[in-house]
């Protein structure tokens, strides 16, 4: 066993322990760069589960490899976030470099915001995420939320704030199905027939179909139309 290996396995060793100055005043000791950082991203990943984040962005800041580097500031900011900081895990996930983890942090946090109540800080963090395909999921879940909340015209908004038309249609059909199966089928016909798509609107007639189908029955102000939407077999 070298050297280097004896040092990274009794830097596990006090990491495992939680003695983790311990374990980086030996993973300092490391010559070989590569072990060293896998030691130090070990070690960033323990601090961030106890909660000692200023430790574990400084025992990140040393790491060379950007790899390693990114996994590290990606733990932090997820730890973070387990813990309820949700505005320190944006920060720390706007430290992130590589984009497609960035975007995957910064996903899970606008959601958490969105879950607890915080809508709008939710969709102000949206604008940090990159990739246009997370960025549409998480714009359907706010929406989704909003609409279980009972805020049909937020749900509405965050929906026309989606970049595709086969997303805004499925956010449609979410926000369809949560009225019709609260029984505000009505509200939900006015702003459906405001719809110019055919791809947006024949979605969100289907989520009508699905709160019916999800309550059990058809309620009497049914349309004609609808009806067999459900049943098409009714005559």
């Amino acid at each position: 066993m070298t050297t280097d290996q004896f040092s990274m396995r009794m830097a596990v060793v006090e990491t495992n322990a939680q003695d983790l100055k311990e374990a980086l005043e030996i993973a300092s000791k490391i010559e070989r760069q590569d072990e060293r950082d896998l030691t130090l991203l070990d070690i960033a990943k323990m601090q961030a589960r106890s909660n000692q984040i200023q430790a574990a962005l400084y025992t990140a800041s040393r790491i060379v490899d950007a790899t390693d580097q990114t996994a590290a500031m990606e733990a932090i900011a997820v730890g973070q976030l387990d813990a309820g900081d949700q505005t320190g895990a944006l920060h720390t996930a706007k430290l992130i470099p590589a984009e497609i983890n960035r975007s995957r942090v910064v996903m899970h946090i606008a959601i958490a915001q969105a879950r607890s109540g915080n809508v709008q800080g939710a969709i102000e963090t949206v604008k940090y995420i990159d990739d246009p395909l997370r960025r549409n999921m998480v714009l359907h879940d706010i929406a989704f939320t909003r609409a279980k909340d009972g805020d049909s015209p937020g749900a509405l908004a965050t929906a026309r704030g989606i970049g595709s038309e086969l997303g805004r249609g499925r956010a449609y059909r979410t926000i369809a199905a949560v009225q019709t199966q609260r029984g505000k089928m009505e509200q939900a016909r006015c702003w459906i027939n405001t719809l110019t798509s055919p791809i947006e609107k024949s979605s969100a007639l289907l989520g009508v179909a699905n709160g019916l189908l999800d309550n059990g029955g058809i309620p009497p102000d049914a349309s004609y139309e609808q009806i067999h939407l459900v049943n098409p077999s009714r005559d």
